[in-house]
Parts: C-alpha cells; sequence; structure tokens
C-alpha cells in the first residue's frame, strides 16, 4: 500500500506538467481505495463502527496526510466513513460460528509443522554452548576453557566470564527488545542504529567496570595483579562477544553464532599445537578471532538490510535518548538481575571458607561447577519448548478475537487460561523428562572410568548433589521464564521485575547461610530457593495477567 500511495504522489507531480494525465488520477485512488478496504477487513473483518475502521487505518500506518492527498479527505475519520461503506458492499462468504480453539483443531500438520520450526529455533540458540562443550571433549579445550586448568586458573578465568554475563546481561536484554522490535516492523535502518547504540554503550560500560576493577585490585590486592590482568581480558573480549552475538541474533543469525564461536576454536589449536605461548594467549587469539568475525558479520549484514529499508521507514527517527532510556529501561534491569540470579549462588559458594580457608577470597570449586554445568544442560533444552509456546501464543491472539463476540469477552480469556494451563503441565513435564535424560545421558560415560577426566568427573559425590539441586532450581526458573514471556510478548515487564528481583535477594541470603551454616556446596539451596521464589511470583502474576488479557493486549498496541 506504500509503493502505491508513493507512486500517486509522483503521478500528481507529472499531472502538474500534463493535464491529459489528469483523468488517471481519479482510477489510482479508487483502486487504492479498494486496496484500503480490503486490507481493514482482513485485519478486523466487519467493523462495528467507522471509529473502528479509523484505528485499523492508523494501525496500518495510514495518516491524516494520505486521506488529504490522495482522498481528498480532510482526515482520517472523515475517510473512515467512506472504507466504512466499501468494506460493507465487500463480497464475501458468512463465516461460521466457532469456539476460540476451532483454529486449533482445524490443521492438524500446521501446528506439527509450528512445533518442529519453534522448537527447532529454540534448541538451536543452545548450539554454541552445546559446540563448545563438544570441543573441550575433543580438544580438551574450547574458546575460553580447558581441561587441564588448575584450580587457580579457573579461578580467574570463571570471575571473568560470569561477570561478562551479568555486566553485558542488561545490554543483551535491550538489544533483543528493541531489536527485534524493529526488525519485526522491517525497520531495519533504525534497528541498525538502535543495536549500534547499544553496543557502544555496553562496550563503554565494560571498559569503565575493567578500569574500576584494576584501580581497587592495586589498592586491595585480592589476587595477583598478574591474574587480576589476565581475568580481565577474558572479562573483556567475553563481554564484546556476547554483544555482537545478540545482534547476530537479532538478525536471526543463530547458526552464524555457532560457526563463528566453533571457528574460534581454530586459533586456539594452532596456538597451543605450533607455539609455546600458553594457554591464555590461545583464548585471547581465539576469542579476537570470533569477535572479529562477529563484528565484520553482523556489520555487513545489517547493512545490507538497512540499505533495503523503504524510504518511507528510514525517514523514521528514534525517539528522545531520556524516553528510550525510559523504555528501555525494565528489559535492561531484568538482564543484570537474570544473569545475577543464575551465578550468584556460585559466587557465593566460591567464597565460603569450609572446609578450609581458600588461597585466594573467591576460589573455583571443581565439584561444584561440575554438578552446575550437567545440570545447565537439562535448563537448556528446557527452555527451548518457550518458543514454541510464545508463537502459539502469538498465533491465536487474532483468530480467539475473530471467533469471540465482544459481549463474550470471558470466552476469549477461559481459551487463554486452559491455554496458559495446558502447556505449563506439558512445560513441567518435559523439564522432568530432561533431567532424567540428563542424569543418565551423561552418566553413560561412566563406563569409560579409564579415562582420567571421566573418572574425575564422576568421583564426587558433592557433583551428584549439586546436580540434582541445580535441575530441580532450574525447573523452578523454567516456570518463572514461562510466566515472564507472556508479561514480555504484551509490554508488562514490570510484571518480570517484580518476581525476579525479589527472588535474586532470596537466592542470594539463602546462598549466603546455608554455604556457611553447612558446608559450601549447599549454597546451591539458594537457587533452589530463588527459583521457587521466581516460581511463586510470576504465577501469581500471570494469573492477575490472563483474568485482564483483553485489557493487556488492548493496552499492548
Amino acid at each position: 500500500m506504500t509503493d502505491t500511495r508513493s507512486d500517486i504522489s509522483n503521478q500528481r507531480a507529472f499531472n502538474a506538467e500534463d493535464p491529459a494525465a489528469e483523468a488517471i488520477e481519479p482510477r489510482m485512488a479508487e483502486q487504492d481505495l479498494e486496496e484500503t478496504a480490503a486490507e481493514v477487513y482482513d485485519l478486523i473483518g466487519v467493523p462495528i463502527d467507522t471509529w473502528a475502521v479509523a484505528a485499523a487505518m492508523e494501525s496500518l500506518g495510514l495518516r491524516d496526510l494520505d486521506a488529504v492527498e490522495t482522498y481528498k479527505k480532510a482526515n482520517v475519520f472523515e475517510l473512515a466513513e467512506l472504507v466504512h461503506q466499501r468494506i460493507l458492499a465487500l463480497p464475501r462468504t458468512p463465516r461460521p460460528e466457532h469456539h476460540p480453539g476451532h483454529e486449533q483443531t482445524k490443521k492438524k500438520k500446521g501446528k506439527l509443522a509450528r512445533l518442529v520450526s519453534s522448537y527447532g529455533k529454540g534448541a538451536v540458540t543452545a548450539m554454541p554452548m552445546v559446540g563448545q562443550i563438544a570441543c573441550i571433549f575433543i580438544f580438551r579445550y574450547s574458546l575460553w576453557a580447558w581441561v587441564d586448568f588448575t584450580e587457580a586458573q579457573a579461578t580467574i578465568v570463571a570471575l571473568g566470564t560470569l561477570l561478562s554475563f551479568i555486566v553485558t546481561g542488561g545490554f543483551i536484554q535491550s538489544i533483543g527488545r528493541e531489536g527485534i522490535r524493529l526488525v519485526g516492523s522491517e525497520n531495519y535502518f533504525l534497528a541498525e542504529k538502535t543495536c549500534w547504540t547499544l553496543v557502544a554503550q555496553g562496550t563503554y560500560t565494560v571498559i569503565a567496570v575493567a578500569i574500576v576493577i584494576f584501580l581497587v585490585a592495586l589498592v586491595f590486592p585480592l589476587f595477583d595483579i598478574r591474574l587480576t590482568l589476565v581475568s580481565l581480558m577474558y572479562f573483556i573480549l567475553l563481554a564484546e562477544l556476547w554483544l555482537y552475538a545478540s545482534v547476530a541474533v537479532v538478525l536471526s543469525r543463530p547458526m552464524a553464532v555457532l560457526a563463528i564461536t566453533l571457528a574460534g576454536v581454530l586459533p586456539v589449536y594452532l596456538v597451543m599445537h605450533w607455539t609455546t605461548l600458553g594457554i591464555y594467549v590461545a583464548h585471547w587469539c581465539g576469542m579476537s578471532f570470533a569477535l572479529l568475525l562477529m563484528m565484520t558479520y553482523t556489520m555487513i549484514v545489517f547493512r545490507s538490510a538497512a540499505e533495503g529499508t523503504i524510504p518511507e521507514l528510514k525517514s523514521g527517527r528514534l525517539p528522545k535518548p531520556s524516553v528510550r532510556v525510559y523504555l528501555i529501561a525494565p528489559y535492561f534491569v531484568y538482564g543484570f538481575f537474570y544473569f545475577l540470579n543464575i551465578f550468584s549462588d556460585r559466587l557465593v559458594s566460591w567464597s565460603t571458607a569450609s572446609p578450609e580457608p581458600p588461597p585466594f577470597m573467591i576460589w573455583f570449586r571443581t565439584s561444584y561447577e561440575l554438578g552446575m554445568d550437567w545440570a545447565l544442560i537439562s535448563l537448556v533444552f528446557t527452555l527451548a519448548l518457550l518458543e514454541f509456546v510464545i508463537n502459539e501464543f502469538s498465533y491465536f491472539q487474532i483468530p480467539a478475537q475473530k471467533a469471540v463476540k465482544c459481549l463474550r469477552v470471558s470466552d476469549y480469556i477461559s481459551f487463554f487460561k486452559r491455554f496458559y494451563r495446558k502447556f505449563l503441565v506439558v512445560l513441567i513435564i518435559v523439564a522432568a523428562v530432561d533431567i532424567i535424560a540428563t542424569y543418565y545421558g551423561v552418566g553413560y560415560f561412566k563406563r569409560y572410568n579409564e579415562v582420567k577426566e571421566i573418572r574425575e568427573f564422576f568421583s564426587s559425590p558433592t557433583t551428584y548433589f549439586v546436580f540434582f539441586a541445580a535441575s530441580i532450581g532450574y525447573l523452578f526458573i523454567a516456570v518463572g521464564l514461562y510466566n515472564s514471556l507472556f508479561f514480555f510478548t504484551l509490554s508488562r515487564p514490570g510484571f518480570v521485575l517484580q518476581s525476579i528481583i525479589p527472588a535474586t535477594a532470596v537466592n542470594l541470603i539463602v546462598a549466603l547461610l546455608a554455604s556457611r551454616w553447612i558446608q559450601y556446596q549447599y549454597g546451591v539451596l539458594g537457587l533452589v530457593a530463588g527459583g521457587i521464589t521466581f516460581m511463586v511470583l510470576s504465577t501469581r502474576k500471570a494469573r492477575e495477567f490472563f483474568h485482564g488479557l483483553d485489557y493487556y493486549y488492548y493496552a499492548a498496541y
């Protein structure tokens, strides 16, 4: 429709010089009017009144200026009366009455295809992590890990890695929110500007945090200054890699992230096998190479997409910085607390002085981390289901609204309440199956006890305890994330913050008490307590959300 209006404007410029062409303009306006009426009808069906038509036309991007220039009407509302009459005159077949779930049973094959597609997309996002785990098994090292790290080396590398997630978490979430929103409207021009602005701000923040940590280390040498610099190098390079990888996700290029992170292992291999520079330099070369590839790839793809944006969208402007901060702030806060909630029990447990005081204030606990990583596998494949659920939620919105009469809004709400409960049960079942499958799947390798690394992996009871406790905690977190996705979809981030912030506080307090009063491995109970808090509070908000779903859907758009 936009292209048609552009052609009409060009035709009018021609008509000013050639009066004989003026006969063409009414026919073009008439054709555009028919197209507009058809689009409004496809969007809302037979409208209740002209006000509904006006609202629909504005949602399609039609302005008062278009009404004046194209149709010679004073404004959109005057044009709406004309469009309303055209819709009533459109030929159409009567729509059969059916309940809101009619579309759900109409095409089972279509639903299966959506399940495979959506679950596949969710699973693909986990592939970079799976790829790095595979590299450890094959080469004994990945882009940032190494089997033969001492506990001192593992400590400084782990601190840099965890810090990279916590510091960039807010920026990653903000990039995802704003970037996907703008890409969804095909405005790659503004999406590019938004993403690179947030990446730049994230980079400044990473550098500032690194400088502050370095200065603090000079005054309070909790670690050897050389080890501090090593940790900061891991922190900076990984943080930058996460920022640019989040842009690739906005562009729907998860396989590119997998390929690039795997390609980054190649320099690690070359340095380790062809030089004597050591693992630190090997990792830094690998991460720098992967970062350079990720930067180049995302810039080229985004530039190409932005150049293809239609001129009308390119004329758009981003809101003022103060407005952007107001809009993005809830998502930024969520990203920060999400990663803090995931990693806080580790930091607390690693700072425990039992069973004996560690060499540093924070000391990597190998058996604890192995249990956490083992449990994380089950969470990754459980979260893949959420992609399908939220796509189904969006898929059924319009069909459910068209199937429900305006005086029977309760039917619309009841349908989605059943939808929510059904997939909540499915999520819990899938999570339980994933935990069992992960336990026995990883446990299968116990038969290769002659391999030193496998023997050491299963040697500590702490690893088993942490695995089971963390798996339960991750299940609760998955339910909280399930609730949060509905809130985010209809622009209710406040509901998420009211759940994740108290959950993080509970996590820290319980982890601190349990690790100090019992032993360090019981710090994982903080993750369990925080997960329960997140699940309970977000579920309470979900009840409120679905009870007023009609309002929240209306207010979101």
